[in-house]
This record gives structure tokens, sequence and C-alpha cells, in this order.
């Protein structure tokens, strides 16, 4: 018997058990894939058994490609840490993730505005237009700090550390905040290096568990 994570649209993070006797074909569960399931509950909750499945999306060229493989594997762990909050936005926007990276977006950039949209769903917005602690309206080369105590930027005198985003990027990301993922991708007129780094500073932030691979994937990219 094997036991393989999923995400629902409906009840977020799923662990699915395939009974062995039962497994065939018809009942294998391709990593990437988007299928219907049809599930019987187990003892524990967020635990099941798989009775079928139809597979609806194979997206092989991730699985078989190993950069394209990594990156969508550090993705699933931002899934997984916000998925908790959100299902259907967490859903819908790491399909939209996995279509646009076998599309060939740049994977950094891709990976950077979904964490951006990961943290809006979780309602915790980059105010890049004035500072949520103050007030304060930004100048336009002002180069923002960050508070940790709410995960967000924020003006030099608020923050608890300071010159965390420049003022470039500031602009970058306030233009492109409210519109979707398909279409904030298409602008690529930035440091995709330092746009990525800071949003893992942003992830590293976070209290509690946090997201895994961060260091790793610095490490990869430097």
């Amino acid at each position: 018997d094997i036991e393989v994570g999923a995400f629902s649209r409906e009840k977020g993070i799923l662990y699915i058990k395939i009974i062995s006797s039962l497994k065939g074909s018809k009942l294998d569960y391709p990593l990437c894939s988007t299928s219907s399931v049809y599930l019987a509950p187990r003892s524990s909750e967020k635990h099941y058994i798989l009775k079928d499945i139809k597979i609806e999306k194979l997206r092989d060229e991730i699985v078989s490609n190993y950069d394209l493989f990594y990156y969508y594997s550090f993705a699933l762990n931002v899934l997984m840490y916000f998925g908790k909050y959100d299902f259907a936005g967490s859903y819908d926007l790491f399909e939209s993730f996995l279509e646009l990276l076998i599309k060939g977006t740049s994977p950094l950039l891709l990976l950077s505005h979904s964490i951006e949209k990961f943290f809006l769903l979780q309602g915790i917005s980059g105010e890049y237009e004035a500072c949520p602690e103050c007030g304060k309206e930004y100048d336009n080369e002002e180069i923002l700090g960050y508070s940790f105590e709410n995960n967000y930027v924020c003006c030099a005198k608020c923050a608890d550390k300071i010159n965390v985003l420049s003022s470039n990027m500031r602009r970058y990301l306030a233009s492109l905040q409210t519109i979707a993922l398909k279409d904030a991708v298409r602008y690529t007129d930035i440091d995709e290096k330092r746009l990525f780094m800071y949003e893992c500073f942003r992830l590293k932030a976070l209290r509690g568990a946090g997201v895994m691979g961060i260091d790793e994937i610095l490490s990869k990219i430097k």
C-alpha cells in the first residue's frame, strides 16, 4: 500500500491511500496531474482511501525535466504552507503556475509572482503604495523596510529591518499586484534573481514552521 498527498479545491490538503490489492492502471496517481478522484473516508480527518480516479490532465513535461520538477517541488512546498487558508484560491493559483511553467515562463519570475499572490490570499498584502503602519505615501525613490511582526514591507521609520525593497522593485510590484498571474509574468523588466530573493526573504520571515527548501533554492540560483 502507498499513501500520496493531494490538494483539493474543496478540502485543501488530503492524504490518499492506494490499496495494493486494488491498485491497477486506472488507480495510478501520476505526479503533477489534475484528476477527479472518488474517495472513501478513513478514521482520521483529511485521510482517505482511493476508490477510483479519472485523470484529466497529465503533466509529463514537468516530471521528465529535472529543472522544471525542482521548481515545481519548491512551489508545492509553498502551496502546502499557504493552502491551509484559501483552498479554492490556492488551487486555482497553483494550476496557473503549472500551466505557465510548462509554457516556458521564467521559473524565478513565475515563482516570485506566485508567492506574492499566495501572500495576498492569506491576507498579508504587500503594501507598495503607502506604509501600512503610519499611512505615509511612499516617495517615488523610497527604499522600504520590513515589519517582522506583521510580515509586510513598510517605511524605514516603522521597520524592524531597513533596506529590504528597492524603489524600482516596489514600483514594479505595485503596478502588477492586482492582475492575474498569467499577465503579471509578461512584465520582465526587473532583476528576476533579486525579486526572487526578496520573496524568499518574506517566506523566511514567516513565523512557525514556514516553507521548506528556501535556503537550498537560494544557493542554487547564486
